[in-house]
């Protein structure tokens, strides 16, 4: 799914014509974890030339699951920056 600026998870600092994309994906290990992630392009701090990967990883949904089973996910949420070098 595209995403534009206004949508979750908000992006303050992009332009109102960004556009990013939200997959949607199921944990390899813990198959019943499901999460979302969005990928933009962001410019490359040390090349302008080349731009880099900015992903936001956050909660999905579970699936039923053993009682007692983790539900601490194998890639943890949060932000990460992929960069080209």
């Amino acid at each position: 799914m595209v995403l534009l600026k206004n949508k979750l998870p908000r992006c303050e600092d992009c332009l109102p014509n960004k556009k990013r994309i939200e997959l949607y994906f199921s944990d390899y290990i813990k198959n019943y974890l499901r999460a979302h992630m969005v990928l933009r392009t962001v410019p490359n701090q040390s090349n302008s030339a080349i731009n880099d990967i900015e992903l936001v990883v956050t909660r999905g949904y579970f699936d039923i699951h053993e009682e007692g089973a983790s539900t601490v996910p194998t890639i943890p949420y949060g932000e990460y920056r992929l960069i080209k070098q």
